[in-house]
């Protein structure tokens, strides 16, 4: 069935191939129609193609963007400065499994000044020590060291490294508390925890220019 407009294409149609002299009987009306049909079709199978294309590239995209993102659980690490030192903190990974050892935890302090070395004096031992702002078990981890006044050189832009070490204000000696204490590694119960690292010390005698340099990281054990 045609319509008036049918009729004004196809006569429009007619006398321009009258013109032209090319065909004398020009295609039925509805041998056009379907060929305008089949364009539309085609053409909307180009704009569905076309959509395709554009979600592979998204999805390609994405995975590209995907790997360059930090995997989940990569390592956990902090750092804070005063004045020429910078003191570092880190652990193998920010996820770890509950009640297993924390694997990597150190601390480093680094001389980064004009001189070629820097002589600090500090507590017994080393002039780093750990805690934990969390109580674990009802035991509160904290830096301690004996009270004394040792001397070591940092030499420039080289760390001096701490491993883990445990140390408490808790008022606790009962055989968990104790059984907790000698074991050296750190295991945390499931939860969110803020483990932290202090560098104390003098830059000079134990009378001179003090430093006390705080740094944390956060851990997630499940």
């Amino acid at each position: 069935m045609t319509t008036a407009d049918d009729e004004r294409i196809l006569a429009g149609v007619r006398a321009h191939l009258d013109a032209l002299g090319a065909v004398q009987d020009p295609p039925p009306i509805d041998y056009i129609r379907a060929r305008t049909s089949s364009r539309q079709a085609l053409g909307t199978l180009e704009i569905t193609l076309a959509t395709i294309v554009v979600l592979v590239v998204a999805i390609l995209g994405a995975g590209a963007v995907g790997r360059f993102l930090p995997a989940a659980g990569g390592p956990a690490s902090g750092s804070a400065s005063q004045g020429d030192f910078t003191l570092e903190l880190r652990a193998d990974s920010a996820k770890i499994s509950a009640g297993q050892p924390i694997q990597g935890l150190t601390a480093t302090l680094t001389y980064k000044g004009s001189q070629a070395s820097a002589e600090i004096w500090h507590g017994h031992g080393l002039p780093i020590g750990f805690g934990v702002v969390e109580p674990i078990s009802g035991i509160t981890l904290a830096p301690g060291s004996l009270q004394s006044c040792e001397h070591s050189t940092l030499t420039r832009n080289v760390g001096l490294t701490a491993p883990f070490a445990k140390s408490s204000f808790s008022l606790k000696e009962s055989e968990a508390f104790n059984t907790f204490m000698a074991d050296p590694a750190l295991r945390l119960p499931p939860g969110t925890w803020h483990i932290y690292a202090v560098a104390d010390f003098w830059a000079g005698p134990c009378s001179s220019t003090h430093y006390e340099i705080r740094v944390a990281i956060t851990v997630q054990a499940s």
